[in-house]
């Protein structure tokens, strides 16, 4: 696959291990995926990486910024970024929040997590 047929995402989550099987998947799935472990390493890794389709971020995160202050510090200089979020603490009954981002429940289903960041991929193009 060349580099135009593999949509670039950053995928941000704290725990090394979710982090890496999640990129696995991803990867496998012909994404190529950008980590990263905190939502500051996230922001810097977007400023870098200008053609970034989706950003993915857990919401509970340590540090200064939790995953719903990375996405409004990223929306607001990269108004064309699809958000999707990632949190094992359950979701709302809308699936759609905060500023039309996609919300994903941990566990997820690998084709399911797979099906939603290439939609957004394709709705970013």
């Amino acid at each position: 696959m060349d580099a135009q047929a593999q949509p670039k995402v950053v995928l941000v989550d704290d725990d090394n291990d979710v982090r890496a099987i999640t990129a696995d998947i991803l990867e496998e799935a012909g994404f190529d995926v950008l980590q990263a472990a905190r939502a500051e390493t996230a922001l810097d890794i977007l400023a870098t990486n200008r053609d970034v389709k989706v950003l993915i971020t857990d919401v509970r995160m340590p540090g200064p910024m939790n995953g719903y202050d990375l996405a409004l510090k990223a929306r607001e200089r990269w108004p064309s970024l699809e958000i999707m979020f990632v949190s094992g603490f359950g979701l709302p009954e809308r699936h759609r929040l905060y500023f039309d981002c996609l919300l994903v429940s941990k566990p997820f289903d690998p084709d399911h997590l797979v099906n939603q960041v290439r939609g957004l991929a394709e709705r970013a193009a």
